[in-house]
C-alpha cells in the first residue's frame, strides 16, 4: 500500500513536469539548477496537499551530492558511492570474519547481502562474491555449518584492502571516446588457441590435462584471453587495450563477474589481476600504469 501511494504521488508530480522516482516511501529527483528548487517545494507542497507526513530530519535540499537508498550520487563526477559512514560499518563486519574457522548459512547469507549491495558502487565487487555464492550453495540444511577455506579468506581480504579504492562508479562517462591504442583478437577451437596483436602472433595447442577435462568452448575461448594476456601485458603498460572476440558467452562473464563455472571463475580473477592497478593477492603489488580493457564482439 505505501509503494502505491508513493507511485502515485510519483505520477502527480511527472504530470506536473518533475523528474522523480521512488521507492517504498523514498522519494529521489533530478533536476536543472533553475528549476531545483521549483521541483523540491513542488514535492513538499504535495505531500502535505495529500495528507502525507514527510521526515524532516532525512529531506535533503536541491544539492549536487546526494544519498538515496544508501548510495552517495554525485553529479558533479558523476558516480554513485558507497558513503564513508557506511564503509566504516562494512570494515567492521568483515574484521569479524578474521577469526572464524567456520560460519552458518544465515551469516554467509548476511555477509554476501551486504557485499552484494555495495557492489552496486565497487567496480569489481560481484566477481569476489562469486565464490562465497558457490559456497553458500554447498549447505545442505538451515542449521549446518561449513569451513572457511583458504579461497575464501583471499576474497575476505580482497574486501578489505580494496573496499575503498574501488569504491565510485562512474554513472556517465564524461570523457570524450578515443581510439584504442592496440586491438587484440583471440580465438579458440577444442584443439587450440591463438591470438593476434598488430605484429605479433600466438598459436598453441591445448595441453592433454586441458583436453582430458572437456570443457565448454567458452571456456578455451576465456583461455585464450588468458594466455595472451600474459604473454604480452607487460607490452601494454598505460595503454587503452581493446579485446575482440566472437563468443558472446565469454564477453558476459567477464563483463557481469558472474559464472558457476570452478575453471571460469579462476580466469576471471586472473584477467581482472592483469588488467587492474591493485591484482588480487596476499602481497599487493601496485602497477603505475595499468592498462584498460575494452570488450567487444
Amino acid at each position: 500500500m505505501c509503494q502505491w501511494s508513493t507511485n502515485a504521488v510519483c505520477h502527480i508530480l511527472r504530470n506536473q513536469g518533475h523528474k522523480v522516482i521512488n521507492y517504498i516511501d523514498d522519494f529521489g529527483g533530478a533536476e536543472l539548477p533553475i528549476n531545483d528548487t521549483a521541483a523540491f517545494e513542488s514535492l513538499g507542497n504535495l505531500l502535505n496537499e495529500l495528507g502525507l507526513q514527510e521526515s524532516v530530519a532525512k529531506t535533503c535540499a536541491p544539492a549536487t551530492s546526494m544519498t538515496f537508498l544508501g548510495s552517495e550520487f554525485d553529479t558533479v563526477n558523476m558516480t554513485i558511492a558507497v558513503p564513508a559512514t557506511k564503509l566504516t560499518q562494512i570494515h567492521e563486519e568483515l574484521s569479524n570474519w578474521d577469526n572464524r574457522s567456520s560460519c552458518s548459512r544465515t551469516e554467509l547469507q548476511s555477509l554476501i547481502g551486504l557485499l552484494a549491495y555495495v557492489s552496486n558502487c565497487v567496480r569489481p565487487g560481484h566477481l569476489f562474491i562469486s565464490r562465497m555464492l558457490s559456497t553458500l550453495r554447498t549447505f545442505t540444511a538451515k542449521h549446518s555449518r561449513t569451513r572457511i577455506d583458504a579461497e575464501f579468506r583471499k576474497d575476505l581480504l580482497w574486501w578489505k584492502t580494496f573496499l575503498e579504492d574501488y569504491n565510485s562508479v562512474s554513472i556517465i562517462h564524461t570523457q570524450p571516446w578515443s581510439p584504442p591504442d592496440t586491438v587484440v583478437c583471440t580465438d579458440a577451437c577444442l584443439s587450440g588457441c591463438g591470438g593476434v596483436s598488430v605484429t605479433q602472433f600466438i598459436r598453441f595447442p591445448s595441453p592433454q590435462h586441458i583436453i582430458n577435462m572437456g570443457l565448454s568452448i567458452n571456456a578455451l575461448e576465456l583461455l585464450a584471453v588468458v594466455v595472451t594476456l600474459k604473454l604480452w601485458s607487460h607490452t601494454w603498460s598505460g595503454l587503452r587495450l581493446q579485446i575482440t572476440s566472437d563468443n558472446t558467452t565469454m564477453v558476459a562473464f567477464i563483463n557481469s563477474h558472474r559464472t558457476h563455472s570452478d575453471f571460469i571463475l579462476p580466469s576471471t580473477f586472473r584477467i581482472q589481476s592483469l588488467g587492474c592497478t591493485h591484482p588480487r593477492s596476499e602481497q599487493c603489488c601496485r602497477r603505475s600504469k595499468p592498462f584498460t580493457f575494452i570488450w567487444h564482439l
